[in-house]
């Protein structure tokens, strides 16, 4: 970033980092960024991002841009097991969820066969 400036509007902050000011309340409201400092005038609050908070934003938008370009099947197995480990493949921390319920061979509740 070239610019000098210590602090930055919403406006400015989404010119930037490429992320709309919509989408920068959104991820405010739900704590994804730390809360920016407020000016009050008036009646109205005004959000100020600080130069750190800007390189944060900046660096999640370019994480949710390559996490899109991820590949994802056109259609998901059919096949429980197939599936199960398709999604271990992907979200690695499954894996324990899938040969948990691969063990089971009674199905849930089932303590008798172990």
């Amino acid at each position: 970033m070239t610019n000098t400036k210590e602090s930055f509007s919403i406006g400015d902050t989404a010119r930037i980092t490429g992320v709309s000011q919509k989408q920068l309340r959104n991820w405010e409201a739900r704590g994804y960024i730390p809360a920016p400092m407020r000016v009050v005038c008036g009646q109205r609050a005004y959000r100020y991002f600080t130069r750190k908070q800007v390189e944060l934003i900046k660096s999640m938008k370019q994480l949710m841009e390559e996490a899109m370009r991820w590949p994802t099947p056109a259609v998901w197995p059919s096949n429980p097991e197939e599936r199960g480990m398709y999604e271990t493949a992907i979200y690695p921390n499954k894996r324990l969820a899938f040969e948990h319920r691969k063990s089971k061979k009674g199905g849930p509740g089932d303590d008798s066969k172990k």
